[in-house]
């Protein structure tokens, strides 16, 4: 009869090991790259939050420090790149939303992916995520009247739109974005119906006056 003796078996025990020792190390990176990555989505958002209340200064200083974060974060997923790849991803994509749309306000122009040295999916995906922002600079427009900068900001989410539809890939090919368009296409529609409301709005305002001179002119 076969006998199954402890020690005939230590081969697996040094296999499990070995195994259990590098999901350890796993682990590790996982627990920095969520740290790193939240860290940057949240430097990303005070600096977007610092844009809408005009504090460029401060917005640049919050996309540097969030740059920073965002290069540790690329040495350690080195490590175990397809494992970190979507806390990258998060962190790349944010960092893209709030690093163009500073740009945007700015100086009017778009920073590409590699001057923001991001890959381009996330690049898109963060472009996706700025239409948003920009609907708010539009609504803020829209309630001190300035129907100029609204028409702006509605061009430039008509012009982010428009690229975007240009990109039908698989889902393999580029997650999540087809999502993001189709967010991004809800949210320049209702701008469109704001800015025409707007519009009428105001040549109806100016109709107004202009009977309330002629009657005082009488």
């Amino acid at each position: 009869m076969y006998s199954i003796r402890g020690e005939e078996f230590l081969n697996l025990e040094k296999i499990i090991e070995k195994i259990r020792a590098q999901l350890d190390e796993l682990d590790k990176y996982r627990e920095k790259a969520i740290k790193l990555s939240r860290a940057t989505v949240r430097l990303c958002g005070e600096s977007i939050r610092a844009v809408h209340t005009r504090n460029y200064n401060k917005a640049i200083d919050k996309n540097n420090s969030a740059m920073e974060k965002l290069e540790e974060l690329k040495m350690l997923a080195k490590n175990a790149p397809d494992f970190l790849n979507p806390y990258l991803t998060i962190a790349f994509q944010e960092y893209v939303e709030s690093n163009v749309l500073l740009n945007l306000i700015q100086k009017n122009e778009f920073p590409s992916p590699d001057e923001l040295q991001v890959p381009y999916v996330p690049y898109l995906l963060g472009l996706g995520d700025v239409i948003g922002e920009l609907r708010r600079f539009a609504l803020d427009a829209l309630r001190f009247n300035k129907i100029e900068v609204m028409q702006r900001m509605l061009s430039l989410m008509e012009k982010i739109y428009s690229e975007l539809l240009f990109f039908d890939y698989p889902k393999a090919i580029t997650p999540g974005l087809r999502r993001k368009t189709d967010i991004a296409r809800s949210l320049v529609e209702k701008t469109r119906g704001d800015a025409a409301t707007a519009v009428q709005q105001e040549k109806l305002l100016a109709e107004l006056l202009k009977l309330k001179r002629t009657s005082e002119e009488q």
